[in-house]
């Protein structure tokens, strides 16, 4: 693969001559902080590769010449001293938050690091279009799921912060945090009168075991992470039924393929089926698929457009009803009916109570 050297503009080949065309001049140190990328992977004893530096998101893997990342190696000591304690875990370095997932294969270990924002951006500021940050405001004084939806990198735990973040200043309450490790700072006061608890995570405690604990901080709001197992699951639904707003993230490619999952996990939890179909229906209050392109302008600096699809329940007995019935499949008609009206700059569906 082709070494490039990262600077803190992008990267450029590490073959690149200087300005007269001639040998390379000295390379020019950064710290990642001041990279932008959407996946590290370095080994223990040295290797290192990106994407998404001068490659798109999705693309392939690039070699690094870690020799100009100066701080590269303090990031790797931190992930081998705590790598030895758990497979997943954060580091925070050089005031930026790491997400690390360790790798363990027949050559040694190694590293997935992604980069965490450090600052949660207004949800006006992520690319939804006006309709549906205005019906997203409205959920606040509801209960029921709200699903972020879509592929690893998406933005859907960014966008899951961005709304609490918003809920909490704009109506403030209390909301709860349940992920392993927390991708994001949300912890404490917020606004006049929100307050966030970002739990921890017990020995050998699942999402579902500490939402059951949550409960007694009587929580309007909970953000649960990427739901995997079926009494995760099962567990946010029944929150989301019970008077809570509940958000959380699931990998799918897209929205029925979300509800789909749901319905999976939750029957497998409680071995039943229709009652899976029952609660999804009844808690459900919209999802979200998402996904981060990369474009570029005519100066070839790149920038990320959110593309969505959405599904809003509201209090439309119609969507309801084909979930109840695992009529999944036809939900299609009210997602292309709700894309509609959002290019009408209507919301994507209506609520009885406003």
């Amino acid at each position: 693969m082709t070494k490039i050297i990262p600077t803190a503009r992008g990267t450029v080949p590490a073959s690149a001559g200087g300005a007269s065309g001639g040998p390379p001049g000295p390379p020019q140190m950064v710290r990642l902080a001041d990279i932008e990328f959407t996946d590290l992977i370095m080994s223990a004893n040295g290797a290192c590769m990106m994407r998404g530096v001068d490659t798109p998101d999705n693309g392939p893997l690039v070699s690094v010449n870690d020799d100009y990342i100066e701080d590269i190696n303090d990031l790797r000591l931190a992930c081998i001293q705590k790598g030895q304690h758990g497979n997943e875990f954060h580091v925070d370095h050089d005031g930026v938050r790491y997400r690390i997932a360790v790798i363990n294969d027949l050559d040694g270990t190694w590293y997935a690091v992604r980069k965490s924002k450090t600052v949660i951006p207004p949800i006006n500021t992520l690319g939804f279009p006006r309709p549906i940050v205005t019906h997203l405001a409205k959920l606040a004084s509801r209960k029921g799921l709200i699903i972020l939806a879509g592929a690893t990198g998406q933005g859907k735990t960014t966008t899951a912060y961005s709304i609490l973040n918003a809920y909490l200043h704009s109506f403030g309450n209390i909301a709860v945090t349940i992920e392993d490790p927390p991708e994001m700072m949300l912890n404490g006061p917020r606004g006049k009168f929100g307050h966030c608890f970002q739990l921890k995570l017990g020995d050998d405690e699942t999402f579902g075991d500490a939402l059951e604990r949550a409960m007694r901080y009587t929580p309007k709001y909970i953000l649960l992470g990427e739901i995997r197992r079926a009494h995760d699951a099962s567990q946010a639904l029944r929150a989301a039924i019970s008077g809570h707003l509940v958000m959380t993230t699931i990998h799918a490619g897209n929205v029925i393929e979300a509800i789909n999952s749901l319905l999976t996990l939750t029957a497998r939890a409680d071995d039943n089926i229709g009652f899976a179909r029952e609660q999804l229906a009844n808690g459900l209050a919209g999802v979200i698929h998402q996904t981060l392109l990369t474009q570029r302008d005519k100066t070839g600096k790149s920038k990320k457009v959110l593309k969505t699809e959405m599904l809003f329940v509201g209090d439309d007995p119609g969507i309801r009803s084909m979930i109840r019935e695992g009529d999944t499949s036809q939900l299609g008609t009210f997602i292309e009916q709700q894309k509609s009206r959002v290019a009408l700059d209507k919301e994507p569906v209506k609520l009885d109570n406003n």
